[in-house]
């Protein structure tokens, strides 16, 4: 529990409503380049994706979380962290929320933690590019 708070603690206060706290939360985006990102790993998979949207990422303890859905039949999450530890830590917080969910599988690469959502009849390979893009970045 003192873990968590200080995990709490380095990330943005929580300010006005939801979307002040998304604003906030956009604004203590990592420095682009240090830690696998949404927009890096949507570019790398070379599948397509709709359009990204922010989810509130303190409650995973990350300091920004972003989904974009594609066609082939996968959602995939990124939530960036203000370091290594802490998000292997949200990736434990994230497995405890969304573990259970039927097609749920989450890996942590550098200071980022891939979530994806996959229907049964999605192929492997897009999983895999998925997978593939996120751990190159």
């Amino acid at each position: 529990m003192a873990q968590r708070k200080q995990d709490l603690d380095t990330l943005p206060p929580v300010v006005g409503g939801l979307t002040e706290q998304l604003d906030a939360e956009r604004s203590h985006r990592p420095t682009q380049g240090v830690t696998p990102t949404l927009e890096g790993v949507m570019a790398a998979s070379g599948l397509p994706f709709g359009a990204t949207r922010q989810a509130l990422g303190r409650t995973t303890l990350a300091l920004y979380c972003a989904s974009a859905d594609s066609p082939v039949g996968l959602t995939v999450t990124v939530c960036e962290y203000p370091g290594v530890e802490q998000a292997r830590r949200g990736l434990s917080e994230a497995t405890a929320v969304r573990g259970k969910m039927t097609g749920w599988q989450a890996t942590v690469s550098k200071q980022s933690v891939l979530e994806l959502l996959v229907r049964p009849d999605t192929p492997k390979e897009k999983v895999d590019a998925v997978r593939g893009a996120f751990e190159k970045l």
